[in-house]
């Protein structure tokens, strides 16, 4: 994937999307996966999160205030992004060199238009 690190920052997307195929265990082509708070609540509420850390990354969860997200509301003033994705445009601005996935298309069009390497759940497969 071109990183050293092999840290990924997530939205909910691709975990959920590799879950419901049972494919979960495909994340594990990185060691180290980053999201916020508001994210692993939702991969939590779908049983997927304990699935994640059972495959061997591993895992931090990073709080976005609301603040930080308010402030990315007036920025991006796209009303198609949820909290949870503005959260992910916040930790991929911190984690600068770092890939983010998602499978969310108005998410992707910001962070590619910012230079960010962005993978969905087929890049995932694919890589696989």
């Amino acid at each position: 994937m071109g990183t050293e690190t092999r840290t990924v920052i997530t939205n909910t997307g691709p975990p959920l999307h590799l879950s419901e195929i049972g494919q979960e265990k495909q994340m594990a082509l990185f060691e180290r996966l980053i999201t916020s708070q508001l994210v692993s609540e939702e991969l939590s509420r779908h049983n997927v999160w304990a699935k994640l850390g059972r495959a061997g990354m591993e895992l931090k969860v990073e709080t976005v205030t609301e603040t930080q997200l308010e402030i990315l509301k007036a920025e991006t003033q796209n009303k198609r992004l949820s909290d949870a994705d503005l959260s992910i445009l916040f930790l991929a601005r911190l984690y600068r060199d770092t890939i983010v996935l998602t499978d969310d298309l108005a998410l992707r069009k910001i962070l590619e238009g910012e230079g960010f390497f962005v993978v969905g759940s087929v890049g995932i497969l694919l890589r696989a």
